[in-house]
């Protein structure tokens, strides 16, 4: 009888040898299957925490956004009920008188009222036709954020504008995210619009 007939007929004749085995074999199955089980928890754990991480990165950057956006409806909120700001939209453009000396007048009150908000780059003032006063923190010579290219989207965004609030829609603000940058920095902007009430109560 050869070596491996031997180990055969040993293993027969004592059953410990065989319930061992049984065991080993048991055993291994149970780890591997544990194993892949853990494994597979593992997972489920990681992606669970990584998905929380990002909700809870997602709720920041929310929050910070809302601050921020904030900062510039409340300026815009002042400015559209601005009584000189009204006054000087009347004179610009339904009496049109002394117009270089309101347009300055105009580009100071803007000045001023851009250092409420740090990161406010334009203030305009927009007619029914798209005509346009500004006051342009970046301005480098003649480049400015409103040239007259915008001036079709201008006039729509005063229809919208004025639509939507006697509409009694809420809010009475509008926001678009074109043109997307600035042309003298090609910083990246978006633009809120507000119908001027000045000291009225009609959005006529």
């Amino acid at each position: 009888m050869n070596l491996a007939g031997r180990i055969r007929h040993y293993v027969k004749r004592h059953l410990w040898i065989q319930v061992g085995v049984v065991l080993a074999i048991s055993l291994l199955t149970i780890t591997l299957c544990y194993q892949y089980y853990m494994k597979d928890e593992y997972a489920k754990y990681l992606y669970e925490k990584n998905l929380l991480m990002e909700t809870n990165v997602l709720d920041t950057m929310k929050k910070n956004m809302e601050y921020a956006i904030s900062e510039y409806i409340n300026l815009g909120s002042k400015i559209a009920i601005d009584g000189d700001v009204y006054q000087l939209a009347d004179d610009l453009f339904v009496k049109q008188e002394n117009l270089a000396s309101n347009a300055l007048k105009l580009k100071y009150s803007f000045s001023a009222l851009s250092s409420l908000a740090g990161n406010v780059l334009n203030l305009s003032l927009v007619s029914e036709d798209g005509t346009v006063y500004q006051y342009d923190r970046m301005l480098r010579g003649v480049t400015s954020m409103w040239s007259m290219e915008d001036r079709a989207f201008l006039k729509t965004m005063y229809t919208q504008v004025y639509e939507t609030a006697n509409a009694n829609s809420v809010p009475r603000y509008m926001v678009s995210a074109y043109p997307a940058l600035h042309p003298t920095t090609s910083e990246r902007v978006f633009h809120i619009f507000y119908p001027l009430v000045g000291n009225e109560i009609s959005f006529d």
